[in-house]
């Protein structure tokens, strides 16, 4: 037994997919890290998306924050140990970037969703009900 779950559950119910191709195929460890190479792109891009939202006026900056994303290493070996983590931040990311786009009811969705992986959303909370 590995012991009590003292986060809120979200995260199983990501990886119950996972879990049940790790029970059928003999890949389900490089299938996951797959899955979070897949993750680590889509912030990624949300985090792009935002930058560009950001910086209309001056796009170069923008570009300057994609490529520093792009380039740090020490995110992408975070994302290599497959934490939960990188499921909230791409919630928490998605749930920004639909407040912008004028989606309070999908973002209020996406910030349920980060809420249910980690109670550390919860930080977000003040500037997401100051813009809605």
């Amino acid at each position: 037994m590995q012991g009590f779950c003292f986060y809120p559950a979200g995260h199983l119910w990501h990886y119950v997919v996972m879990y049940l191709v790790y029970l059928r195929t003999d890949y389900g460890e490089y299938i996951l890290k797959i899955v979070h190479v897949l993750l680590h792109s889509g912030i990624l891009v949300i985090v792009c998306n935002l930058a560009y939202k950001y910086f209309k006026v001056s796009p170069m900056k923008a570009q300057l924050v994609c490529f520093i994303l792009l380039g740090n290493e020490e995110v992408r070996e975070l994302n290599q140990l497959c934490f939960n983590d990188s499921l909230l931040a791409f919630y928490l990311f998605l749930c920004v970037l639909l407040v912008t786009n004028n989606s309070a009811y999908l973002a209020s969705l996406a910030f349920t969703l980060s809420l249910s992986i980690k109670a550390g959303a919860l930080l977000l909370l003040p500037a997401l009900l100051g813009w809605i």
